[in-house]
């Protein structure tokens, strides 16, 4: 078998420590990780494979950091946590880059929107029930809300992974 099976090479946890393996050569290898990790190197193999479908919260913890690759738990709580995807939590599942995190909030941050919100959700809130036009609106709101707490949560990821 060859250094890096095929099976392997589309694995965000393979992608994620054979790049750490720049900084650390140590992460070249299975072995190594393995042994860094405080697991057996076929364990690792597992999750790199695929093979294991629920992998254990500290080994994700533990490759987190010492990959430096802080949104493996964001992307763990979103796609695999089974109160994450019941939730339907929306975290970033990848390495985002500071330029579209910074775009991306942006474009939902104006000055003239915010106090606009604000005011709508006052609106929506007086009566304390939401008519058609206020859940259309409330909607709206919700979703630019959430893309601007992703962006948040993104910049956290960055700041993190140094």
């Amino acid at each position: 078998m060859g250094r890096n099976p095929t099976s392997a090479l589309e694995n965000i946890y393979f992608q994620c420590r054979k790049k750490a393996a720049k900084d650390d050569a140590r992460l070249n290898s299975r072995e190594g990780a393995a042994e860094l990790l405080n697991i057996s190197s076929s364990t690792l193999a597992d999750y790199e494979l695929g093979i294991t479908k629920q992998i254990p919260v500290e080994s994700i913890l533990a490759m987190a950091a010492l990959y430096k690759a802080p949104f493996l738990i964001t992307r763990f709580c979103s796609c695999e946590c089974p109160l994450g995807t019941a939730c339907k939590v929306d975290l970033p599942t990848c390495q985002p880059s500071i330029q579209t995190v910074v775009l991306q909030i942006a474009a939902h941050i104006k000055p003239d929107a915010i106090g606009q919100v604000r005011d709508d959700l006052i609106v929506i809130a007086s009566d304390g029930r939401v008519n058609d036009w206020e859940r259309d609106r409330l909607t709206d709101i919700v979703h630019s809300l959430e893309t601007i707490a992703r962006g948040a949560v993104s910049l956290r990821l960055i700041n993190a992974a140094g």
